[in-house]
């Protein structure tokens, strides 16, 4: 007698359903701390915010240890009235202001003396406040006077390290005005114009410096103030630019 085989029926397999997981929310801690930069007592520059006092001081030490190393520090700046005013850059820390906070703080000056510290907002107080360095940059005639701006160190690694290798190719560097002239003995030559006078003149003694303390700086001469010389200099510069008599005499960039 035969048995009959029944076939099983194979059970069909169901995929598990993959629930979806709410995504985690975020948590954001409150930033109780800036950096701000100051000029002439005005906020000019937002630095950051932090979330602690610990963080802050860390930022704002790097910030000042950056400011040690800066070679030519802004001296002036323009002014809504297209004049020049002198600079004074602060670097500072500004908390948050609690219910028991005073409105006005106290800090230590450069002579060691306490100074009043008022902001103008109510929510937030002086917390730390020291003078910062900030990198002054140049027009480089040949690039733009505003978006092009060039550091020192971009005058002296791109222009006066090329041009003092060859001993056959002096350069030689003039000051007239506000204005710094490289001209070498092949006759190419470049310009850096500086807001004032003053500025070209700390520009000159600080790049001659660099250029005694520089192994690679080779043949090279500063030959002074040419600012008496106004009918060579006017040729020289009118050359380069064809500007007018009016715009190369200029001592500031400002009329």
């Amino acid at each position: 007698m035969s048995e009959e085989i029944k076939k099983k029926k194979k059970r069909k397999k169901y995929k598990k359903r993959k629930v979806k997981k709410e995504p985690k929310k975020r948590t954001y801690s409150k930033h109780t701390h800036q950096i701000v930069l100051l000029n002439n007592n005005k906020q000019v520059e937002f630095i950051g915010s932090y979330p602690s006092e610990t963080k802050a001081n860390i930022a704002f030490n790097k910030l000042m240890a950056e400011s040690n190393n800066v070679i030519y520090p802004v001296q002036t700046n323009n002014t809504k009235h297209k004049t020049l005013e002198p600079s004074k850059y602060e670097l500072a820390i500004i908390k948050k202001r609690e219910d028991n906070d005073p409105k006005v703080t106290m800090i230590r000056n450069e002579m060691g003396d306490y100074v009043e510290q008022i902001t103008t907002s109510e929510n937030w107080v002086i917390y730390d406040k020291k003078p910062y360095k900030k990198e002054e940059t140049f027009w480089v005639y040949g690039f733009h006077p505003l978006v092009q701006r060039k550091t020192f160190l971009f005058v002296f690694n791109e222009i006066v390290k090329p041009k003092t290798k060859n001993k056959g190719n002096i350069l030689n560097v003039m000051l007239f005005k506000n204005k710094i002239v490289f001209e070498t003995t092949y006759g190419e030559t470049d310009m850096v114009i500086c807001k004032t006078k003053s500025d070209a003149i700390q520009f000159y003694n600080i790049l001659e410096e660099w250029c005694m303390k520089e192994k690679e700086v080779k043949y090279y001469l500063f030959l002074g103030d040419y600012s008496k010389m106004t009918d060579l200099m006017v040729n020289k510069i009118h050359k380069l630019t064809n500007w007018d008599k009016l715009k190369i005499t200029r001592s500031s960039t400002k009329p």
